[in-house]
């Protein structure tokens, strides 16, 4: 999934030099309709019904917590495919309610793969699902169309309809928190999560964005944890080269621009976790926001901390973006 060749790579540069204009215009004058969120629990067992919904100091609790107090299911034990048609198309995603009490809203992430890859392959990858059970997170999958496979990252479209829709669908059919909703994604996967969310910002929470950060045109501050190597082939670390492959800035200038919206202080703290990871955050964000980048040193396009044992191509162990997302997400919410 994460190894690119010469020809993708150079396929997935054009695009996102294309896509992140478009982004920049229209998320510079576009607000986005957010969505009344939540994602079913399909196929769920019968049990002892719950008549109230637990009171979460701050949440907003999404109407499917009522309809899910009264009929007591319990959560699935993994990832099931459901079908939504959008605009036309057919369109499908997973959701992973492991770990949920129906009737205690949850928090939901939206997990967004990279280019020619799956929904079932960044599950796999991340290990996202199984790790956020232990918290009683709602993670969806959803899957992009096209051959390979890509999505259209833009504040509005047919892929940010989808998304809205999954939204829609799972808070009507699951308990979810409305005030906790964030956004994850990888490669071309991140430039949506971010043009998405900076579009929605009364409604996502905070977001994590791996090989690309580039600005998504948030006019507020948005907590973001970014991940990027330094020696990615296909959108290059670079610093503040506007001429970065890719057609993009370098990450740290992503980054400080992030930090700007949020009010933060202009130079960023650094912290060497080991010998491959540096963590810069730039401190004194206003809204009580975080902006931190992980310099993976050497690094490539592929997902920090996935297990070593089902890589094609190896990377760091010295720190899991799984891992730190989790954290990162449980220290946010709207």
């Amino acid at each position: 999934m994460h190894w690119i060749g010469p020809r993708t790579a150079t396929t997935v540069r054009a695009f996102l030099a294309a896509a992140l204009t478009l982004t920049a215009v229209n998320c510079g004058s576009t607000t986005g309709q957010a969505p009344q969120t939540g994602a079913p629990a399909p196929n769920a067992t019968t049990a002892p019904a719950q008549q109230t919904t637990t009171t979460i100091p701050g949440a907003r609790p999404s109407p499917g917590c009522q309809e899910t107090a009264t009929t007591g299911t319990t959560a699935p034990a993994g990832p099931v495919e459901r079908t939504l048609t959008v605009d036309g198309v057919e369109r499908t995603y997973l959701v992973s309610t492991k770990g949920t009490t129906r009737n205690v809203p949850a928090p939901v992430i939206t997990l967004l793969h990279g280019m020619g890859s799956t929904a079932a392959d960044i599950n796999r990858v991340t290990d996202l699902p199984d790790q956020a059970s232990a918290a009683g997170t709602i993670v969806v999958t959803p899957q992009a169309v096209g051959t390979p496979t890509l999505w259209r990252p833009a504040a509005q479209g047919p892929d940010a309809a989808f998304l809205d829709q999954i939204l829609v669908d799972l808070g009507q059919t699951a308990c979810i928190d409305t005030a906790r909703v964030h956004v994850a994604g990888f490669s071309v996967g991140a430039a949506l999560a971010a043009a998405y969310a900076c579009a929605r910002q009364d409604e996502i929470a905070s977001i994590v964005t791996v090989t690309v950060e580039a600005p998504g045109g948030c006019v507020d501050p948005m907590p973001i944890l970014s991940f990027h190597g330094t020696a990615d082939p296909v959108i290059a670390y670079g610093n503040s080269d506007p001429n970065a492959s890719g057609g993009v800035t370098g990450t740290e200038a992503n980054m400080a621009t992030w930090a700007r919206t949020a009010g933060c202080q202009f130079t960023p703290t650094t912290t060497n976790i080991g010998s491959e990871v540096v963590r810069l955050e730039w401190p004194g964000c206003r809204d009580a926001a975080e902006v931190v980048l992980y310099r993976i040193v050497g690094g490539g396009h592929d997902w920090p901390g996935k297990d070593p044992a089902t890589a094609v191509v190896p990377s760091t162990q010295q720190v899991s973006a799984t891992k730190e997302a989790l954290s990162f997400y449980g220290r946010h919410h709207q």
